[in-house]
């Protein structure tokens, strides 16, 4: 018996038993949410804290288990408060409704009193995804700065799927002597602090899901059919998401009439759907439930990828804020993954265990089982300069630059855009009082986020080409007009006009199809494509269309990082200049720049394991040319009397061009800086964080050389 027939029979089953519970109000528009009673990246049930890398250790151990208690049980107080007719517990849920609703705070035995249906129900979770925990020696005191990643998210149990994400960062900063430290008192003083500010932060993320989360009956009507789909005259504007398999009833109808559909296709103003149970006809208007609107599943997915090392814990924080900000404002679909999703669903089915979960294959996401991957990847690239301490009579000041870039890259590993954002900022102490460094240098990143993400939006957008396929034999289609250099994979959509309009649009379907497979190979003015069929999408023919999202540039040299950075004579330490020294050949009209680094491919591929995509994106061979980043920060002159001294100084970047270990071109451009009345002891901060800013400045003067002919 096939997977999708049993899928089916399970189904029926389901809808049937649902059905005998409790005729009139099984289907009504009420949902129901439980909350999972344990905080993720706490070792409350006795998890490992190390299986989860972004969180610090010595951070999570000021939280003793009363604390975790507090956190968990004004969790779910305030749950409760915000949704008073839904919030069911977890025993409460199973593959029925029976009774009239009744919250059993303290759980039940399986089937006694009031039950919710598993199709209405939403699990809570909430988690800790970053703890940090930073110390800065202040002489006799010691300043500790505890940063708090928590999301809360909302789960469709039985599709395995996260509807709604709500996250935000607290900072809880501490100043004490070095004699404090390790006393009991200060622990203590510790434990109660973080325990009553993650209480409220945990209350404000609760009133965000209120404000955001509602789900919604959506009316949506049946307008033509196309073989077995049918297309309705609704998109993604109410809520229709690509592979989402919705239920719906007919508005005109009781409520024994349920259908389940898959989404095929969506745009704006029309979705296709493969009914899956029930056969509804043209004219039936059907009620769907929907959490909100969705994005345009027609914009490429663009995954952020962040690492799990120590000394990059910061990536997790710009991947996430980039993901939860940049909205649906981007011309790509943001797709993060959750990298302990699995932990999760284990923990809801093991809370949830009155349902059962076998009666519900889609709730146990298999890996690799996804071909819908993502069509390019964000890289991101960050440093900031030394600190440079200035003090003053009334008031000292301590100044720093950060940089940060980001680099989408295709499924070939080429970088098509590069975007730079950047924050110069100063922290100004009077009287020993003002915000830690670590707490300016996190505010400083998200500065420089919002800078770069506005040049994203501004900056990068694909511009699409069009062909039409020629020939088309199983497996594999031939388009005429396009060819891509020898090797490279390109990002493509399959998409296949179908005759007529709906509100005012012509209707397109696109056809998901498995690209895992062979590059195209071209020649003659043509290119050959190799695919797999996605079951529920049909052949691709003669006359379809391919979307090529972003096409290979041709005859211009491809280059990639040498692996090393050339460092000028008697250069100070200059290694903070690289992200934006990189991001000029990365912007480089002249050049094709792929990336080599084997960490991005390790991160990237874990994410898409963890995500349960099939796709894993493969490093390129090494180019024949390479780049080779590098810098020059000279002293050239020190006058120091009393303490203060006037200098001189050299900043240079460059980017090179190698071919066989030997230069053969490149740009390179520099600036010397005079400067009076600098602390001796901190002439080299000065130096380092005045030539990040000289660097920054000429930036756009390196790119126009390395670009000239």
């Amino acid at each position: 018996m096939s997977k999708r027939f049993l899928k089916l029979i399970l189904l029926n089953s389901f809808l049937a038993t649902s059905l005998m519970g409790a005729a009139g109000k099984v289907f009504s528009s009420d949902f129901y949410i439980f909350p999972i009673r344990e905080i993720e990246g706490l070792n409350f049930n006795k998890k490992s804290a190390e299986s989860r890398p972004l969180i610090d250790k010595k951070a999570i151990d000021i939280y003793d288990q009363n604390a975790q208690r507090q956190i968990i049980s004004s969790f779910i107080s305030n749950l409760s408060t915000a949704y008073p007719s839904s919030v069911v517990h977890a025993s409460q849920v199973r593959d029925a409704i029976k009774g009239k609703y009744q919250y059993l705070s303290n759980g039940t035995t399986c089937g006694d009193g009031f039950v919710a249906p598993v199709n209405k129900s939403y699990a809570v979770v909430a988690g800790i995804t970053r703890a940090s925990f930073y110390e800065v020696d202040r002489g006799e005191n010691i300043e500790i700065l505890v940063p708090i990643t928590m999301n809360i998210q909302l789960v469709k149990p039985e599709k395995a799927k996260i509807v709604y994400t709500a996250s935000s960062t607290q900072y809880t900063p501490f100043v004490l002597s070095k004699r404090e430290l390790n006393t009991p008192a200060f622990k203590d003083l510790m434990t109660k602090t973080l325990t009553s500010n993650t209480i409220k932060q945990v209350s404000e993320l609760i009133t965000l899901v209120k404000k955001n989360f509602n789900p919604q009956e959506s009316v949506v009507k049946v307008v033509a059919k196309s073989s077995e789909n049918i297309i309705v005259d609704k998109g993604f504007e109410v809520g229709f998401k690509l592979g989402d398999e919705p239920e719906a009833r007919l508005k005109s109808a009781s409520n024994e009439t349920l259908f389940l559909f898959k989404v095929l296709s969506t745009s704006s103003g029309y979705s296709i759907l493969k009914p899956m149970s029930g056969n509804p006809s043209i004219g039936d208007e059907l009620l769907f439930t929907f959490e909100g609107p969705a994005d345009d599943s027609s914009k490429p997915k663009l995954m952020p990828v962040y690492s799990l090392e120590d000394t990059q814990q910061w990536s997790y924080s710009v991947a996430d804020l980039f993901a939860k900000d940049i909205g649906f404002k981007a011309s790509f679909q943001i797709s993060p993954v959750d990298i302990n999703f699995n932990d999760t669903m284990n923990s809801v089915r093991a809370q949830a265990n009155c349902v059962p979960w076998d009666k519900f294959p889609s709730s146990k996401t298999l890996f690799d089982s996804r071909v819908d991957h993502p069509n390019y990847f964000l890289k991101f690239e960050m440093f900031q300069s030394p600190v440079f301490f200035n003090p003053g009579k009334a008031k000292v000041e301590e100044n720093f630059m950060t940089s940060l870039t980001a680099q989408v890259v295709d499924i070939d590993g080429n970088v098509i855009f590069s975007e730079l954002g950047t924050d110069l900022y100063t922290l100004e102490r009077v009287g020993k009082q003002g915000l830690s460094l670590p707490n300016a240098k996190e505010i400083s990143m998200k500065n420089a986020l919002v800078e770069m993400m506005k040049n994203f939006l501004t900056d990068a957008k694909l511009s699409p080409k069009q062909f039409p396929i020629t020939n088309a034999e199983k497996g594999k289609f031939t388009v005429k007009g396009l060819e891509i250099p020898g090797g490279q994979k390109v990002a493509y959509e399959i998409l296949r006009p179908l005759e007529m309009k709906i509100n005012n649009n012509n209707v397109v379907m696109r056809i998901l199809v498995d690209q895992s497979n062979n590059p195209p190979v071209s020649g003659s003015g043509e290119t050959t494509f190799s695919y797999s069929q996605v079951p529920d999408y049909p052949e691709i023919r003669s006359g379809d269309l391919i979307s090529v999202l972003s096409v290979p540039r041709g005859n211009v040299p491809e280059i990639s990082y040498c692996g090393d950075v050339a460092v000028g004579k008697d250069s100070l330490n200059g290694d903070f200049l690289l992200p934006i020294i990189n991001h000029v050949a990365y912007k480089s009209k002249r050049y094709s720049v792929s990336i080599s680094e084997n960490k991005f491919y390790q991160d990237t591929n874990r994410l898409l394991n963890a995500g349960f995509f099939k796709f894993r994106l493969a490093k390129p061979a090494q180019t024949e040319e390479c780049f080779k980043p590098g810098y020059l920060v000279r002293k050239n002159e020190v006058n120091c009397a009393s303490n203060t001294c006037a200098l001189k100084f050299l900043t240079g970047a460059k980017v090179g061009i190698f071919k066989g270990g030997s230069e053969i071109g490149g740009a390179t451009y520099g600036e010397a800086v005079s400067v009076d009345t600098i602390p001796q002891s901190e002439i080299d901060n000065y130096i380092a964080y005045k030539s990040m800013t000289t660097v920054n400045g000429f930036r756009n003067e390196l790119l126009k050389r390395l670009d000239a002919k």
